[in-house]
Order: structure tokens, then C-alpha cells, then sequence
């Protein structure tokens, strides 16, 4: 469960990045896309190993959502 904690805090992470990139000056918007692809990127990877956990204790997998 941690790891789908985890996933979502970088989902919202990203989506806090997008919208400062969105609405800052161009000089900083880059930075922030980066960040936003970064936690992305975390969020992806802390899904996949909580599948894997999943897999291997031959559990199903919570629902996703926002936690």
C-alpha cells in the first residue's frame, strides 16, 4: 500500500509542476515540466513494484485513486 501512497503523492506532485509551468514565466516553466516528468516517472515505477508485490503475494490489487 505504501507504494500506491507513494505513486499518488508523485501524481500530485507532477500535477502541481504542470499547473506552475502553466501559469509562470517561461524561464521557470521548463524547469517545472522537467519535475513534472520526473515524478511522472516515480509515480510509474512505484506502481509497477506494487503490482509486482501484488503478483507475488497473489493478492488483487486495490483499486487506484487518490489517496
Amino acid at each position: 500500500m505504501m507504494r500506491l501512497h507513494a505513486a499518488s503523492a508523485h501524481d500530485r506532485a507532477a500535477r502541481l509542476h504542470e499547473l506552475l509551468a502553466d501559469v509562470g514565466d517561461q524561464a521557470g516553466a521548463g524547469q517545472h515540466r522537467e519535475e513534472a516528468a520526473a515524478h511522472r516517472r516515480q509515480a510509474s515505477d512505484d506502481r509497477a513494484a506494487a503490482d509486482a508485490i501484488f503478483r507475488s503475494h497473489r493478492v488483487d490489487p486495490p483499486e487506484v485513486g487518490d489517496s
